[in-house]
């Protein structure tokens, strides 16, 4: 599967990580597919909640955390309940990263 890009989001909060403010987004629509409008709400609750939890450093120049897919596990790489994140600066180059979730 090809890089799944983010093409619109939806701000949900800001968040203090790492002593910088960050906002958090939760992505509508991607090059493989579009969230509704009621799964935002739900989405961005798991954000705030995991990355408040979030043990690992945000990439240097991190302003956004867009969640691009919700809680999953993958056997053959990351087999923790995790969610897909991109991290983004503020020229918008993004670096994706899994936010553990607290089941």
């Amino acid at each position: 599967m090809s890089f799944n890009k983010i093409l619109a989001k939806k701000a949900v909060g800001m968040i203090v990580k790492d002593g910088i403010t960050v906002t958090l987004s939760v992505a509508t629509r991607t090059t493989h597919w579009t969230r509704p409008d009621v799964a935002v709400g739900p989405a961005g609750d798991l954000l705030k909640k995991s990355v408040a939890e979030w043990k690992e450093p945000l990439p240097a120049g991190t302003k956004d955390i867009c969640s691009r897919e919700t809680d999953h596990s993958n056997p053959k790489g990351d087999a923790r309940d995790h969610l897909t994140v991109v991290c983004s600066n503020e020229e918008g180059e993004g670096k994706t990263r899994h936010v553990p979730v607290d089941k």
